[in-house]
């Protein structure tokens, strides 16, 4: 049989952190069925990066648990196999034809994976403000994050039900920044701000003693963005005004300046299309 490689912490224990070379946590719920079920055509090897947890140790938390499997391996390298499951894994196949559709894929899992080490506890606030045209993709990532999102638009439509009104948006404005506020209060290290933030005045608007701002930059170019907006508006007016706003704000844009980039670390600060 072949043989497929399964990743110990975060596929089939329990994983918040590291505790310990004698640590291992408790299965995850249908992590035993799923190891068994894979045994019956493959041959299972478990396999983990930890330097300094023995075989053995494994071995005993797999038996104890009754997870059925063929070989563990712990430490450098990984094993021979013919597929890898991990949490960690990205996949990349570029398609013949479509290979930059393909790394780009690759480039969006890769910052999201990035992003979330990244957030790993530290006893500060971060919000993460994405920075882009409209309809360059900063929902579809902010939405596979894990970390709570303040929107904009949703305040909007929340609010008075339309894509945009000028006399509302000091209202708009002002609910989402008591929405970050809040959410750090409840005691989240990391929020999103999912917003163009396009130019330098805005994002300093976001300045605060509270927290420390990330950047997430999506260098999506104008015509992509027009063509989905043509794509997802709902009517001709809808339609209009997004692009519209594509095209104000393209004219408008302020990349980040070498004061922004130095106020963090900016491991946070990414660059790509979408």
């Amino acid at each position: 049989m072949r043989t497929v490689a399964v990743d110990l912490d975060g596929v089939l224990a329990q994983y918040d952190g590291w505790k310990g070379d004698e640590h291992i946590g408790e299965p995850i719920p249908g992590a035993v069925a799923f190891v068994n079920k894979l045994s019956e055509f493959a041959n299972v090897t478990v396999h983990t990066a930890r330097m300094y947890t023995s075989h053995d140790l494994v071995r005993k938390w797999l038996d104890e648990h009754g997870f059925r499997y063929a070989n563990v391996w712990a430490g450098n390298g990984k094993p021979i196999a013919s597929a890898y499951v991990d949490d960690r894994a990205v996949s990349c196949i570029p398609e013949n034809g479509n290979e930059k559709r393909s790394y780009d894929q690759v480039l969006r899992r890769c910052l999201s994976l990035c992003i979330g080490e990244s957030r790993e506890p530290t006893g500060k606030n971060i919000l993460i403000m994405t920075v882009g045209l409209p309809r360059s993709g900063k929902s579809t990532w902010a939405a596979t994050q894990n970390a709570p999102v303040v929107n904009p638009d949703s305040i909007r439509l929340a609010i008075h039900g339309q894509p945009f009104i000028s006399s509302a948006e000091p209202y708009v404005w002002a609910t989402a920044k008591t929405m970050v506020r809040s959410l750090f209060i409840a005691g989240h290290e990391t929020v999103i701000l999912d917003a163009t933030n396009t130019t330098k005045a805005r994002r300093d608007q976001w300045k605060s003693s509270q927290w420390e701002r990330m950047f997430c930059v999506f260098d999506t170019d104008k015509d992509t963005c027009i063509l989905r907006a043509h794509e997802t508006g709902s009517t001709l007016e809808h339609i209009e005004g997004l692009i519209g706003a594509i095209e104000r704000m393209n004219d408008e844009y302020e990349p980040l300046d070498s004061d922004e980039l130095e106020e963090h670390d900016n491991s946070l600060h990414q660059s790509y299309p979408v």
